[in-house]
């Protein structure tokens, strides 16, 4: 309003000489309201900074209650310190929406102002022996050769030019994703679902619609029948009948959706109840278990849905890890790395060879150890093996999903069969893995 009476009391001035003499008063006025009014900006950016910088604290607080990876926060933000080019909101008055930003977008302002708290206090937070020298340097990186991207993202070029539909090629860098997806993997995923079948996908996103998906999905077309009669005494016929619809959907869309269909699932099934989401992997299990036995692609999924509704009925997680002796976790690694070479590879030659460059990877920690031959091959070795290293700590965990990476990555192709035992594995270490699968 000052600042509005100001103004005409200058074009009046102007507009009528001495006649705007007499204005004076009114001048006085509008410059009386515009201090007043300037006063109380200051005080009001003063309290939104203040609160802005606390929202700041509790946003890092709930990102780690939430994702449980206080590392990759902390690391987030050491990044921000150390890149060694900043961006900066160029507008009018940037200061307007500074506060709704991940860190400072603003070149310069006071501490009494900032929006966002220093951020060697915000990192201390998570990591107390952090300190401003340990900021590491991070320089942008540009890539002339966007197919080169791709295939460090373990893409094919195109999804459409594979050269089989159930396999894809494969870089040793997967751990290296984990939860941090690229653009290419979003465009993937963005075009995955452009491709999945309308009635599937809805189905997907729905609570109920997802529920009776996730059944279609473990059912094995060799013993559907027995598997229905099962569905329908459990849940009546009129879903039942929902299920096999769902059921034929799948197979004739194909198994590569399969699994991208149970990870979109996962968010809608977590709003039921934990008795409902219990009831549901108990009757999985039953459904898997209709024909006496279990195998590797059954006890895939039934770890995948296990471990995330897990999560759902448990946010805060399990207690009791990094608690594996070390020979327990050495021998659990070895006979994960082991099942995986020998699942994805067709000829004893290439199965050991795969093995040993998994092997590798953990150096001298393995370099003398020999797995037995009853630690090949069976669902029984692998639950209990994934038992053990959900106790490992991050270090192990990431040396495992890179020798898991680097066995399959050995012939330079990814089948469906060794995507969902990596799965499981990194379901197993609560590692979130974006869609590397391409046209698998």
């Amino acid at each position: 309003i000052g600042r509005t009476i100001l103004r005409g009391s200058h074009h009046t001035g102007i507009s009528y000489g001495r006649r705007g003499r007499n204005s004076g008063g009114i001048v006085l006025v509008g410059l009386g309201l515009t201090i007043l009014g300037w006063i109380g900006v200051f005080f009001a950016r003063m309290i939104k900074a203040a609160v802005s910088r606390q929202r700041e604290y509790l946003a890092d607080a709930s990102a780690v209650q939430f994702t449980r990876q206080t590392e990759g926060i902390a690391g987030a933000l050491k990044k921000i310190g150390g890149y060694s080019k900043r961006s900066f909101i160029n507008a009018t008055d940037p200061e307007e929406v500074s506060h709704m930003l991940f860190a400072g977008g603003l070149p310069k302002l006071s501490s009494m102002f900032a929006t966002h708290p220093p951020l060697t206090e915000r990192i201390q937070a998570l990591d107390p022996s952090f300190r401003d020298t340990d900021y590491p340097e991070v320089r942008p990186v540009q890539s002339a050769d966007k197919a080169q991207d791709e295939r460090m993202a373990g893409f094919a070029p195109d999804a459409t030019t594979v050269d089989s539909p159930t396999s894809a090629p494969v870089e040793k860098s997967i751990s290296d994703t984990i939860g941090n997806p690229t653009p290419e993997h979003l465009g993937f995923a963005h075009k995955l679902h452009r491709s999945m079948p309308e009635g599937l996908f809805k189905a997907a996103h729905s609570p109920s619609g997802a529920y009776l998906l996730t059944l279609a999905l473990v059912m094995d077309p060799a013993h559907s029948e027995r598997q229905l009669e099962l569905i329908e005494s459990q849940i009546g016929d009129v879903r039942a009948l929902q299920v096999r619809e769902y059921f034929e959907q799948l197979q004739e869309a194909g198994v590569r959706y399969w699994l991208p269909l149970l990870e979109i699932a996962f968010p809608a099934l977590k709003q039921r109840p934990p008795e409902s989401l219990q009831f549901l992997v108990d009757l999985s299990h039953r459904l898997m278990e209709v024909d006496g036995e279990i195998d590797l692609r059954e006890f895939c999924f039934a770890r995948i849905i296990g471990r995330h509704l897990q999560q759902a009925s448990q946010p805060t997680g399990s207690k009791g890890r990094n608690r594996a002796s070390k020979s327990d976790a050495r021998r659990a690694a070895l006979s994960i790395v082991r099942i995986v070479a020998d699942r994805g590879h067709p000829d004893p030659d290439a199965q050991e060879k795969a093995y040993r460059a998994g092997v590798r990877v953990f150096g001298d920690w393995a370099s003398k150890v020999d797995l037995p031959e009853d630690d090949r091959g069976t669902v029984e070795k692998l639950s209990e093996a994934l038992d053990i290293i959900e106790k490992i700590n991050f270090a192990g965990r990431k040396s495992l999903v890179d020798a898991v990476a680097r066995t399959i990555a050995h012939d330079g192709r990814m089948v469906i069969r060794e995507a969902e035992l990596l799965r499981a594995i990194c379901a197993s270490l609560d590692c979130p893995l974006p869609p590397v699968l391409s046209a698998a």
